[in-house]
């Protein structure tokens, strides 16, 4: 009797709502549609209605041991301005041959920062030839005069180092 007590007990905590914790794999996060497609793998563009953000390597190539940059740009479309107040953070991630100057950026190291853009020139010298990965996570706010979106973009580059 007690067995069955206590499978009863078991099988209706498994009932009712579940935690986050308990989610299958494939449920949609809160707030999620379910036919949502699955998230785009980051690449080196992110083009949505609002804005357009991307990084941009240098046309004329990486070479070990001189100093390069990969340009990362936000432009807003239509209707949409960059929020000057923002906190707007960039976090880098590179193997340490690709020698970033920075691993974060801020406002303040914007090349550009304007209500129609902004554009940072990430610095790096390279210390080895051959491909490397280069990663971003952008922070930012997009808005219109009646409301403001913050963001968190993924931004990917392919580096081939001569």
């Amino acid at each position: 009797m007690r067995y069955v007590l206590g499978l009863l007990i078991v099988l209706g905590m498994g009932c009712g709502s579940r935690s986050e914790a308990t989610a299958s794999a494939g449920d949609p996060t809160p707030g999620e549609s379910p036919n949502a497609p699955p998230a785009a793998p980051a690449g080196p563009r992110v083009d949505q209605d609002t804005f357009l953000l991307e990084a941009v390597p240098n046309p004329a190539g990486y070479v070990a041991g001189q100093a390069g940059a990969v340009t990362v740009r936000l432009t807003p479309k239509a209707g949409w301005h960059v929020n000057q107040d923002y906190p707007v953070q960039i976090e880098l991630r590179a193997p340490a041959e690709l020698g970033l100057a920075k691993a974060q950026l801020g406002r303040a190291d914007a090349a550009t920062f304007t209500e129609q853009e902004f554009r940072f020139e990430v610095a790096m010298t390279p210390t080895a030839s051959g491909s490397r990965a280069w990663a971003a996570t952008v922070h930012f706010a997009i808005c219109t005069d009646q409301n403001c979106l913050p963001q968190d973009a993924e931004l990917a580059l392919p580096i081939d180092v001569r």
